[in-house]
């Protein structure tokens, strides 16, 4: 609606102020916002046009309590009508800058996080156990109503697929955030338009959707708004103290996969009652789904954890280093050398979990090298992750068949197991270990070692391994017990 000036001063005359001028300002999906600037301030009238439901009342209340800095300051609510015809009201004018959402700099993302966290520590009991399958209806219903709207057939059946597939994974998890007591406070539109950012501080308008939740909802819907990198998104999360578990993890990628259904169902409405900006709305909508099956994907064929200080993705079909799974990876990082100016070779990489380690550690030069084109491009992946690009070198190789120079010490990670045909070889694991060691003596410097491990259960035996090692090099051992297994870290010394 258009406000005139008598209306304006009559505002102006109930805040016993005088009127300069006015202007409209901006126009959101429920409010319409003018300037209004007087002999003393400046302030914004926020009119309610929302027809569905009416919140600004609720913001008001909320605005007029919340601490000091987290928004701004109200002056007035006013549902008469005998002014303007509509609910409205009157609050500080916010002096700032809308912080790019392409390439935000660190220190935005770090006191955003600090934002978030000093919003978050206000919270209640939470009334009922937190279901997945109940939080996600209404935006699956949506789904259901508005997805004719899709005239291009592959992309409807695309997302007929993901959300399906993404209907499975909540249901599963449905349980996920059982131990949760309480929500907490939270904002529920932290958009680009919606915060301001000036020395170092930060305050948010916009609070008509303010209510009590899950802080994964917020966090994923600033993460995704802002399309952080993969080094900021750690940033961020470790800034607001998100726990970096494997549980959290789970729980942080199920929040984003609630945020793309709610999003979906979203442009899907929109599409249903409007067709201006359609070619816009149809762009998100296509990214979304899109993202929905990138998650889908993370879900179902990938493991992602940290491991002393690396934060690495397993891909399917890729050796997990995992200590719940096997102790061959933590038990070589457990027992490292000291690293600072050496140069690396990690045999049978997998992962990259050892060589990033080392890059982190003060390695000069490692070469991650592995036979499996999955390994290689999961590496790769972890590698770019990490911030070690510029130390690790990825190469494909059987063995040794493509490497090139000397180092101070090679790490084995080869397939355990004396048994032939207990791994898809070409000949038993023994023999491709012995070829290992044997071959190990053209790539090592003077004074060298070469790490590799193995175990011995009622099913495998080490001794053809100590064997081979007796007989022709120096070496010592270190052995655990872990189940049934007994697992040993040997050090030769060729």
């Amino acid at each position: 609606m258009e406000l005139n000036k008598t209306q304006v001063e009559q505002i102006c005359k109930k805040l016993n102020e005088k009127l300069v001028r006015f202007r409209f300002l901006a126009r959101g999906n429920h409010n319409s916002n003018y300037l209004l600037e007087t002999t003393k301030n400046k302030y914004i009238i926020r009119i309610e046009d929302n027809q569905q439901f009416k919140n600004l009342k609720k913001e008001f209340n909320f605005l007029k309590l919340a601490k000091a800095g987290l928004g701004p300051k109200v002056l007035l609510f006013d549902n008469s009508h005998k002014i303007i015809p509509k609910d409205h009201l009157i609050e500080e004018f916010i002096i700032g800058e809308h912080p790019s959402e392409k390439n935000p700099a660190n220190e935005f993302v770090v006191q955003m996080a600090k934002w978030f966290r000093q919003l978050h520590k206000t919270r209640k009991k939470l009334p009922e156990q937190y279901s997945l399958m109940k939080k996600v209806k209404p935006y699956y219903n949506n789904y259901l109503k508005y997805k004719n709207n899709i005239k291009d057939k592959k992309l409807k059946e695309k997302l007929g697929i993901c959300i399906a597939k993404a209907l499975k994974i909540l249901e599963k998890n449905d349980a996920i955030f059982a131990d949760r007591k309480n929500v907490s406070l939270l904002h529920n539109d932290v958009s680009k338009g919606n915060i301001f950012y000036k020395s170092g501080h930060i305050r948010l308008i916009d609070w008509e959707f303010v209510n009590y939740g899950l802080p994964e909802k917020e966090l994923v819907y600033f993460l995704d708004s802002y399309q952080l990198k993969k080094s900021q998104q750690q940033l961020f999360l470790k800034s607001y103290g998100y726990p970096n578990t494997k549980k959290a993890k789970i729980q942080l990628n199920i929040s984003y996969i609630i945020l793309l259904f709610s999003s979906i169902g979203y442009s899907l409405w929109q599409l249903d009652i409007s067709q201006k900006d359609k070619n816009k709305r149809i762009k998100r909508l296509i990214r979304d789904i899109n993202m929905l099956e990138e998650k889908i994907t993370h879900f179902n064929n990938r493991e992602e954890f940290e491991l002393k200080g690396v934060n690495i993705i397993v891909n399917e079909s890729v050796f997990s280093p995992d200590p719940n799974k096997t102790n061959s990876s933590i038990m070589v990082l457990n027992n490292l050398p000291r690293l600072k100016g050496k140069d690396i070779l990690d045999m049978g990489c997998g992962s990259g979990v050892i060589a990033i380690y080392c890059a982190l550690h003060g390695a000069r030069k490692v070469i991650a090298a592995d036979n499996d084109e999955r390994a290689i491009k999961n590496a790769k992946e972890n590698v770019k992750r990490n911030n070690v690009g510029k130390i690790v070198k990825i190469i494909k190789s059987d063995l040794f068949e493509n490497i090139k120079g000397s180092f101070d010490y090679i790490f084995g990670n080869l397939p355990i197991s004396n048994r032939p045909g207990a791994w898809n070889l070409d000949i038993p694991t023994i023999d491709l270990l012995k070829k290992f060691v044997s071959e190990s003596k053209n790539y090592i410097k003077k004074g060298g070692i070469v790490y590799f491990t193995w175990y011995s259960s009622p099913s495998s035996s080490i001794s053809p391994v100590k064997r081979f090692l007796s007989k022709n090099y120096k070496f010592k051992e270190i052995k655990e017990t872990k189940g049934n297994k007994i697992w040993y870290l040997f050090k030769v010394q060729l």
